[in-house]
């Protein structure tokens, strides 16, 4: 059974005309900020310089970081309020602790992709070891913490003549088998 508001409407159908309405606005803005980063890119290296380019440069990944935190935050606040409404606790305990988790994945990530970089790491190795991080943070939270429990996961990295990652925690051991459901035979 579907939920109905007090026009007649389905809370589903209301969401769709919402969206439908707002994606033009959307595209108008994706389309702005696009002209204006192209614009200001063109005026800087005009005017400005090689180093003041290479800030515009870096301001667009970091935009599209703080904007892919902010749907997320968004997104999460919007569940739990409907969780919140519908009484089911528990699962503004779950949605919260996940978006906190997946959110702090993913500043290590940067924190580590700056740690590189300040080391005059390559971009793409410096890429390759803050998405590696993510990986193994999230497998330590996905696979060694069970509701309730509190654990610790201590991320190290080394430059020296090559990087090295190093995550530890104190979770309960992964076992690759069960978590796959594989059976074993023999």
């Amino acid at each position: 059974m579907t939920e109905q508001t007090k026009a007649g409407k389905s809370v589903s159908v209301l969401v769709k005309e919402a969206f439908l309405k707002l994606l033009p606005v959307q595209i108008a803005g994706i389309i702005v900020g696009a002209i204006n980063t192209f614009v200001d890119s063109v005026v800087t290296g005009q005017f400005l310089g090689t180093e003041a380019m290479a800030a515009i440069g870096f301001f667009g990944p970091v935009a599209t970081v703080i904007g892919i935190s902010y749907v997320l935050i968004i997104g999460i606040q919007i569940l739990c309020g409907r969780h919140i409404g519908a009484g089911e606790g528990a699962e503004v305990v779950s949605l919260f602790s996940t978006g906190a988790v997946f959110l702090g994945a993913f500043n290590i990530s940067i924190g580590v992709i700056d740690f590189c970089k300040a080391r005059n790491i390559d971009q793409r190795r410096s890429m390759v070891a803050g998405l590696c991080v993510e990986e193994m943070v999230g497998n330590v939270v996905k696979h060694g913490f069970l509701p309730g429990e509190k654990h610790a996961v201590d991320v190290r990295i080394v430059v020296k003549e090559k990087l090295t990652i190093r995550v530890r925690d104190d979770c309960r051991a992964f076992d690759p088998p069960k978590a796959s459901g594989a059976v074993r035979v023999g």
